[in-house]
C-alpha cells in the first residue's frame, strides 16, 4: 500500500512538473551548468545524485518516476548514452537502499535483527564506498565506449 501511494504521489508530482514547464526549466539550467563538464564525469555525478535523492525518495520506482523525465532529456542534450543514465539511476538508488533510515523495510530489518543503526553504518559505509567506486569506474567505461 505504501509503495503504491509513493508511486502515485511521485506520478502526480511528475505531471505537475511537466504541465508547469518546471521540468524544461530544470533541464535547461542543468544543461547550461554541465555543458563544459566531460560526459563521463556527468554520468558519475548522476549516479551520486541518485544515491543522495534516495534519502528523500525511498523506493526505486518513485525515484525513477521523478528523476528520469529530467535525466533522459539532459542526457540527450549532453550526448550521454541512455543506457549509462539508466545504469546510473538503478545503481545509485540501490546502493543506498540499506544505508538511509528513511527506508521502512531497512529500518524494520535492523529492528528484527537487533542491530543498532550506528553499528550498521560503521559496517556498511566502507563497503558502500567501495561499491560506489566500482560503479563509477563502470559508468566511466560505459560512457567512454558509448561515446566512440
Amino acid at each position: 500500500m505504501v509503495a503504491a501511494l509513493l508511486c502515485g504521489v511521485a506520478s502526480a508530482i511528475a505531471v505537475v512538473m511537466d504541465k508547469g514547464m518546471i521540468t524544461d526549466t530544470i533541464v535547461y539550467w542543468l544543461e547550461s551548468a554541465t555543458r563544459s563538464v566531460p560526459q563521463e564525469v556527468t554520468a558519475i555525478t548522476i549516479f551520486w545524485e541518485q544515491s543522495l535523492f534516495n534519502f528523500l525518495i525511498p523506493g526505486a520506482t518513485a525515484l525513477t518516476v521523478l528523476t528520469m523525465p529530467i535525466l533522459s532529456p539532459l542526457a540527450e542534450l549532453l550526448n550521454i548514452d541512455q543506457q549509462t543514465v539508466v545504469s546510473a539511476n538503478a545503481w545509485g538508488g540501490q546502493l543506498t537502499d540499506i544505508f538511509f533510515p528513511t527506508s521502512g523495510f531497512f529500518v524494520a530489518t535492523l529492528v528484527i535483527a537487533k542491530v543498532e543503526y550506528g553499528k550498521w553504518i560503521r559496517f556498511y559505509t566502507p563497503l558502500m564506498l567501495m561499491l560506489g567506486g566500482i560503479a563509477c569506474i563502470a559508468l566511466y567505461i560505459m560512457q567512454t565506449v558509448a561515446g566512440r
